[in-house]
């Protein structure tokens, strides 16, 4: 596949997964085991095809990528919780790293 062809196709990924992101973070799925096994058909599906495309086309276009595939699982961990439309998909780490310092208060 050309590099531009290559250079495209991340930047539309980027757009894509920020975006479904956002949406998916507004819904709810109230039953864990169903919240979780959907998460986990996502996340095996979108892994498998990223992360081989990935790997096979990274190098050269660190520039334009925006998620290594793990990462992808880690967003993935704020969908299905109807947290609301934040706007970002960046909210997982400043939340992972609240979540850390609450449960390091606990101890």
């Amino acid at each position: 596949m050309p590099v531009e062809k290559v250079r495209e196709s991340f930047v539309k990924f980027n757009a894509a997964f920020a975006e479904e992101c956002r949406k998916q973070s507004s819904w709810v799925v109230t039953d864990p085991k169903l919240r979780d096994e959907i998460k986990g058909a996502i996340g095996s599906k979108l892994l498998a095809k990223y992360g081989g495309f990935y790997e096979m086309n990274r190098v050269g276009l660190e520039s334009v990528i925006r998620y290594e595939p793990e990462n992808v699982e880690g967003y993935l961990c704020n969908i299905l919780y109807g947290v609301g439309d934040s706007g970002s998909v960046s909210s997982h780490s400043s939340s992972s790293a609240a979540s850390s310092s609450r449960g390091n208060s606990r101890r």
